[in-house]
């Protein structure tokens, strides 16, 4: 019962900001949106997010002791992208990173069929960026490295429902609507904003390491973000190594992985 003196519910401005992107049976989606919000908070949060790189490169430095490697020998990115793969697949995400080739982009109806069907993408064209290839991989390993750490952060979801019950959501075709912001973009692709949902922030953030505290992921995304000229990186992909990549009949400018190489 409500009275007339009673205090007018306060609007989470996060989350009204967010249901604009979104139009039928997902603005409907009551714990979608909540989770949503919540991944939100959590990379406006730098210190949440500099706990968890430092988790990522505390995990990448085992990989490359196991295999006897430095950050800045080749394999090392190898490691940190298998690294980033165990990660995803643990959350249900499909095997294998997708390669985007060029710098034009993704159709809207190819990246969202791509992401509602669980794929990340690598985007090798965007190597040389502020964006890089790794980060959207990044970004959703932190996702899952924070609700290992606190399962409360998205109620206490199983790690390996995080790609079905979130991920693949972005792709739906309820996550869009005429607001300039469609799901995607506000949760992992606002680059006008000075925090983790900013992949070209993250990149910056992570090649910056102000805090030391992940040192060897900080030194292979440098390095990675330096490899190759823009032309050779272009020729590079459009020849890929055939027992690593095959391209897509059906879909321009990815590179499909094989899977088991």
């Amino acid at each position: 019962m409500f009275f007339k003196n009673d205090p007018p519910t306060q609007k989470d401005e996060l989350e009204e900001e967010f249901k604009k992107s979104l139009k039928g049976d997902l603005l409907n989606n009551e714990p979608f949106i909540k989770h949503c919000v919540k991944i939100e908070k959590f990379f406006m949060n730098v210190d949440a997010v500099e706990e968890q790189l430092t988790r990522l490169n505390n995990l990448l430095a085992t990989k490359l002791e196991n295999s006897k490697l430095k950050a800045g020998k080749k394999g090392a990115t190898k490691q940190l992208r298998t690294l980033l793969q165990e990660l995803l697949t643990s959350a249900g995400f499909r095997e294998g990173m997708i390669q985007t080739m060029g710098d034009k982009g993704l159709s809207k109806e190819d990246f969202m069929f791509l992401t509602a069907s669980g794929f990340i993408l690598k985007d090798s064209g965007l190597r040389n960026a502020f964006h890089g290839e790794f980060t959207h991989a990044i970004q959703w390993c932190l996702i899952i490295l924070k609700q290992q750490q606190d399962p409360n952060f998205l109620e206490n979801m199983a790690i390996k429902d995080i790609c079905n019950n979130i991920f693949k959501l972005l792709g739906h075709e309820d996550s869009t609507t005429k607001y300039p912001f469609n799901c995607w973009d506000q949760l992992v692709d606002r680059g006008a904003t000075e925090d983790a949902r900013a992949p070209e922030w993250l990149s910056e953030h992570i090649q910056d390491d102000e805090s030391g505290n992940y040192p060897l992921l900080a030194e292979i995304i440098k390095l990675r973000t330096q490899k190759d000229s823009k032309a050779h990186l272009e020729e590079k992909l459009k020849n890929p190594p055939s027992e690593r990549y095959e391209k897509n009949k059906d879909i321009e400018d990815i590179l499909m992985p094989k899977l088991n190489k």
